[in-house]
């Protein structure tokens, strides 16, 4: 293996709407659709030969590359039918586009595996090879109304390292890096359009400490790749350290490439601390991983941890609500926004 890798991420721009193939606009072509898919493709594409000519060993796309979101719920059969096997098509000009500067390519985007729609991320190694499919795991509730949640946080091997992944608001949930650190991921591959977690008092400083923590109590390296958001500061691509250190990062509002020339050996070292002098172990995961208590974690895993009991009077399930009625609402909440109005959902203001 090469003593340092050359990790990058993108920070793209979301491709932008004409009237015609935005679905919110009264002029809207539904013929217009996929030809906007394919030039948020291409811009992802051109991004991608950036990186290869800056000499990417790993380079990450952001989420959604086809920026098919934009239709999952005022047109959900158009956002069904961008779905696509994975490998398939766009596996196939991502991997060529691998296998031309020998570099590892993890995208994002829809995977449709029959019926069943999922937000995932397929891995190519340098030859353009499938190494490894991820389907994000945790979805909020909007997400499921059109996706499928994924059940498996796998971790894939590769020739610089152990790979995992968390898609956006998998990183708000503790269990998912703990696992993929458990499992001996040495890099987290993050794709992202949020930024931090998702209640109400959230700023994009959680953002970056987020991502600063995932890497440092997990032992990783994280590549944070992030799109830019309509309005706000909107975050940042970034690339940290396994001690929570941001070693690169672009915030620019511009289309961008962030990238990192990190070492291999995958474990932080302190041969002279004292705790590697009491223990025995001079590396700092070893020791973590030799302390942790399993017999007393059992509240994490369990199917109604003791906190159930204060949402007891609570129906949280996607398949109890009235999913048609509440996407009507949301769009109409999201076509208000771009016009400017107020609009209000029952006794909550948006």
């Amino acid at each position: 293996m090469k003593q340092t890798v050359r990790l990058a991420a993108l920070r793209p721009d979301f491709e932008k709407m004409d009237e015609f193939s935005n679905p919110y606009s009264p002029a809207f072509d539904r013929a217009a659709a996929a030809p906007f898919m394919e030039k948020a493709l291409q811009r992802t594409f051109a991004l991608l030969h950036k990186a290869g000519e800056a000499g990417a060993d790993l380079v990450l796309t952001s989420i959604d590359i086809k920026n098919a979101s934009f239709y999952s719920n005022p047109y959900p059969d158009i956002f069904q039918a961008a779905a696509e096997p994975m490998p398939g098509p766009t596996s196939e000009r991502l991997g060529e586009i691998a296998r031309k500067y020998s570099m590892i390519v993890a995208a994002s985007y829809e995977e449709r595996a029959g019926d069943d729609i999922y937000s995932s991320v397929v891995i190519l190694g340098r030859k353009g090879e499938l190494i490894g499919v991820y389907r994000k795991v945790h979805l909020p509730v909007h997400e499921q109304w059109n996706k499928k949640v994924g059940t498996e946080i796998p971790v894939f091997k590769s020739e610089i390292g152990n790979l995992g992944v968390a898609i956006c608001h998998d990183i708000a949930f503790t269990e998912q890096c703990r696992t993929l650190s458990m499992k001996g991921a040495d890099i987290i591959l993050y794709p992202t359009d949020g930024w931090g977690t998702t209640h109400a008092t959230t700023n994009y400083n959680m953002g970056e400490a987020l991502a600063r923590i995932r890497a440092a109590e997990n032992f990783c390296y994280l590549v944070a790749a992030k799109t830019i958001q309509y309005g706000g500061p909107g975050g940042k691509s970034c690339i940290v350290s396994p001690r929570g250190e941001i070693i690169a990062e672009n915030a620019e509002r511009v289309d961008g490439i962030v990238w990192a020339d990190c070492g291999t050996d995958y474990d932080i070292v302190e041969p002279k601390h004292h705790f590697a002098f009491t223990s025995g172990s001079a590396s700092v995961r070893g020791r973590y991983t030799f302390e942790r208590v399993p017999a007393a974690y059992g509240e994490l895993v369990a199917e109604k941890p003791a906190v159930m009991e204060r949402y007891k009077d609570v129906h949280y399930n996607v398949e109890k609500v009235d999913i048609e009625q509440k996407r009507a609402d949301l769009v109409d909440f999201q076509r208000a926004a771009r016009e400017g109005r107020p609009h209000f959902l029952k006794d909550y203001h948006w």
